[in-house]
């Protein structure tokens, strides 16, 4: 396999592209290889819109050179360990005249049947909020299980009017864990939207618990984490049930940070969100999240009294 060194002066004729059992097509210097195959009716996986942040559009090339990897498609496969013959297509253009011969690497059927919903995929910056009853387990074994649902949907009602107000999307109930996102319709920057609903979650608890003393002498403590970072967002699943949600590490800190909040504080944010919102003064507690190598940096916000929002 030969790698052909970068022209100064890319030739405009076109490469012929020689997909495996699949057909060929023109690569030229002003398409990729990806617009070429999308064009002729060759149904390439690009789950990250084509923007070299994944590999699904990748292939193997079996025979002829190819120019050299651009800065994306290099940073990628150094991140990936690629072999010098593994390309993503949606990063490579002709700068010679030739023949090569690639082979698709995603491409069976359900990825066929995936094309469209992978391509509904986007990356944004986004705020993550992750809510949880503390001590649920015993209070569950002290209650009937109509009651609990009774009690859980009246909370999820308070939960969910606070998160809608400051214009955040339920993402999931986990038992009786929320997770929502903030800043999908772009109106208002997402960590204070998340800030501004965790706070109004922590206010309306206070008048759940007058109902919940009064009718089941209960006291619901909640905690809830808040991270701000990049995701992926899109339809996640099987075709015939999916559902819209966000994937990447942003999630994963937010539901690490909730988890820290066990004897520490009712809320707990990152230092994105902190800086986001201009927080100062905030006592700070370094810890060592689940799953991260390093420590990180939270930060407690003021406390929240029956009056403030």
């Amino acid at each position: 396999m030969h790698v052909h060194k970068r022209c100064r002066n890319p030739v405009m004729s076109a490469q012929n592209v020689h997909i495996e059992n699949e057909g060929f097509v023109s690569l030229r210097h002003d398409t990729t290889l990806l617009d070429e195959c999308l064009r002729a009716g060759i149904p390439m996986v690009h789950a990250c819109g084509a923007k070299a942040r994944c590999s699904t559009c990748r292939v193997v090339l079996l025979h002829g050179e190819l120019p050299p990897r651009n800065e994306l498609e290099q940073k990628l496969a150094e991140k990936l360990n690629w072999s010098d013959d593994i390309r993503l297509s949606c990063q490579l253009r002709a700068e010679h005249a030739g023949r090569v011969t690639v082979r698709r690497v995603v491409k069976d059927q359900l990825d066929r049947e995936l094309l469209h919903q992978s391509n509904s995929a986007r990356e944004r910056n986004v705020a993550i909020l992750f809510s949880d009853i503390r001590s649920f387990t015993s209070f569950s074994e002290r209650h009937l299980p109509h009651d609990i649902v009774h009690i859980l949907n009246r909370y999820f009602v308070e939960m969910g009017d606070a998160i809608h107000q400051s214009r955040g999307r339920i993402d999931k109930y986990m038992g009786d864990g929320i997770m929502a996102i903030f800043g999908l319709d772009g109106d208002g920057h997402p960590a204070k939207l998340a800030y501004d609903a965790a706070r109004d979650m922590l206010s309306r608890l206070q008048g759940f618990n007058k109902y919940l003393e009064a009718t089941y002498r209960e006291h619901f403590e909640i905690g809830i984490g808040i991270h701000y970072g990049s995701v992926v967002v899109g339809d996640i699943g099987h075709p015939k049930s999916a559902s819209f949600t966000a994937i990447g590490d942003a999630v994963n800190i937010a539901a690490r940070i909730e988890s820290a909040t066990k004897g520490v504080a009712p809320l707990l944010v990152s230092e994105s969100v902190r800086d986001a919102i201009g927080g100062t003064g905030w006592p700070s507690i370094e810890m060592h999240l689940k799953g991260k190598s390093k420590p990180m940096v939270l930060h407690i916000p003021p406390p929240v009294d029956a009056s403030s929002g």
